[in-house]
């Protein structure tokens, strides 16, 4: 497998990753004061939107689109995981085509409304640390190096909605080549 075959599998085990995080998903799907308390959240793939002719509904809660979608009046919880760049590893002269360096997103916003949760609770922040440890130390026995987090800058694409953005860097050291 190639080198950006390598970077999207990986990618797909991460957003996989989160339909099968039962707080996670709790979060993201039961909008109101106390989602942890709630019952699991059923068939939880239900809540990734893939784009191409599907309609977007208010189970969607995973956008695998590139961009953070238009936001409406339902008022709910989003993440949209997506890959924002890849490029040769390394700085300046010390660069290396062979080994890729990408960053994985994710974009995590809700409506004002849903901010506070339970205990005072910031429910975007709760997702964020749910991400966090799923993803840390996570892929130590492939030859993609294990991610690290870079900036949580935050976002407002409305006056209603606000979030969070987690980035985490990954290193390819196969050089594209696993020896098949």
């Amino acid at each position: 497998m190639g080198i950006y075959g390598k970077i999207e599998d990986t990618f797909n085990d991460m957003v996989y990753d989160l339909i099968t995080s039962e707080n996670l998903c709790k979060l993201l799907y039961h909008d109101d004061y106390d989602p942890k308390s709630k019952s699991a959240v059923e068939n939880a793939d239900k809540m990734l939107y893939k784009g191409g002719d599907t309609q977007e509904t208010n189970e969607h809660r995973i956008f695998l689109t590139p961009k953070i979608p238009t936001v409406t009046d339902t008022k709910k919880t989003i993440i949209v995981p997506r890959i924002l760049r890849i490029q040769p590893s390394g700085r300046g002269n010390d660069r290396n085509v062979y080994y890729k360096e990408f960053t994985v997103v994710f974009d995590i916003i809700t409506h004002i409304s849903l901010w506070v949760i339970k205990n005072g609770e910031i429910r975007v922040l709760q997702i964020a640390d749910l991400i966090n440890d799923l993803y840390n130390l996570k892929y130590t026995d492939k030859s993609i190096q294990n991610p690290y987090a870079l900036d949580t800058p935050y976002i407002q694409p409305s006056d209603e909605w606000c979030g969070y953005r987690l980035e985490y860097k990954f290193t390819d050291w196969s050089g594209g080549n696993d020896g098949n």
